[in-house]
């Protein structure tokens, strides 16, 4: 257990109860938007005052992607949109400073891990039969299940974000003592059913890339081989067993609608929304081109032609299509930064979990896009380590 154990419960309490009421509405905003706000205004005004670090190339980056987002065609359209749009790129490179200004490398770790159990025990409320403020999408047979976040794929990708962290502990052998590796054990059994219940691909792919590159064969002990081995099984064991006697399961892995039993493509509709995000670009003229249309213009264009006001559900589409050939060319730039950033630490402890962190992300761009706040703090500590980690090795 990172925390004594009253504190680890007392802690617990609020964390749940904030992420919980994120979704609720006060006025024209939601609790969301009314705490993170002043949260990003004290960081900066902290980081301003109090920075004893340089930042690093690639957050430089993202808060340039971050001020790009405000210079579309939707400046003068809807300026509130573009903000909050902006806003999200920011917390990734904010947090990181924050922490790697203020805290030692054994509390950093420390706060990840706690923040990785927390997000994995907030789903034992909804599993005894608390109702969730939003529901995941409906298949007929069943709703699939979201807990405290806002949809099935952003649980499913915290979750297995959550995994991948706690596993790297134990790999580590950060996490000692009988009870508390069999604690973690079921943390991550709690984390893989709950990713089951959400029936979210983007997940699921997420976590198997994450737990290859944590566990890629190269300085494994036999016994880590004989664990490794027999999860495997175990999980292969449970994926056929599921495709064989739950329908929903082999519905969702074939791409059949449960709702009407008919063959769907197996991107769920994701090659039909980026294409209208294509054509959306192609469509502006030579100033749009280069800074884009805005958030709120691919959407309602995605409501023409889909009937559904959602975004192009891949990352680079949707920057494509919102930002245009700039800022398309500055999220390249913030990706590839970073990766050098993390190859640059490739003989620290934890340049594994950081190069997993980066190629999750890439995953989630592909097959999903956007940024999760929940997955924007754990992405942060986890390059404040890896730097922490640097900079010790290299006094």
């Amino acid at each position: 257990m990172p925390l004594r154990l009253k504190t680890y419960i007392l802690l617990f309490i609020p964390f749940f109860l904030l992420f919980y009421s994120e979704g609720m509405a006060l006025g024209s905003l939601t609790v969301s938007q009314l705490w993170k706000m002043p949260l990003i205004g004290a960081i900066i005004y902290y980081l301003f005052q109090y920075r004893k670090k340089a930042t690093p190339s690639w957050s430089q980056a993202y808060y340039w992607l971050a001020v790009k987002n405000l210079l579309n065609a939707g400046l003068f359209q809807n300026i509130m949109g573009n903000i909050q749009e902006g806003m999200r790129f920011l917390f990734l490179p904010l947090l990181y400073n924050f922490f790697a200004n203020t805290a030692l490398l054994k509390t950093v770790r420390k706060i990840i891990l706690v923040i990785a159990q927390y997000f994995i025990l907030t789903n034992i409320p909804f599993l005894l039969g608390m109702k969730p403020l939003k529901s995941g999408l409906d298949y007929g047979e069943l709703v699939a299940y979201s807990g405290i976040f806002q949809n099935q794929h952003a649980m499913s990708t915290i979750m297995s974000i959550c995994i991948v962290i706690v596993l790297h502990f134990m790999k580590h052998e950060w996490i000692s003592g009988r009870w508390s590796k069999l604690y973690n054990m079921l943390l991550i059994i709690l984390a893989s059913y709950c990713m089951y219940m959400g029936f979210a691909r983007t997940g699921w792919l997420m976590c198997l890339l994450g737990v290859f590159i944590i566990f890629i064969p190269k300085d494994l002990s036999v016994k880590q081989w004989i664990g490794i081995a027999t999860m495997s099984c175990c999980l292969l064991g449970g994926f056929v067993y599921m495709m064989n006697t739950n329908k929903t399961f082999y519905n969702r892995i074939v791409g059949i609608d449960s709702r009407t039993n008919k063959k769907i493509s197996l991107s769920s509709g994701r090659d039909v929304f980026i294409r209208n995000a294509w054509d959306l670009y192609c469509s502006g003229n030579t100033l749009e081109l280069v800074f884009g249309k805005s958030m709120d213009e691919l959407k309602d264009y995605e409501k023409e032609k889909t009937g559904m006001r959602i975004y192009a559900h891949n990352g680079f589409a949707n920057m494509l299509a919102t930002n245009g050939a700039l800022g398309i060319l500055f999220m390249f730039i913030c990706g590839i930064t970073l990766l050098a950033f993390v190859y640059q630490c490739r003989d620290c402890p934890s340049y594994r979990l950081a190069l997993t962190m980066w190629i999750m992300n890439v995953s989630f761009q592909l097959t999903q896009g956007g940024h999760i706040f929940h997955v924007d703090i754990l992405y942060a500590l986890a390059y404040c380590i890896l730097q922490m980690e640097f900079e010790k090795d290299n006094k």
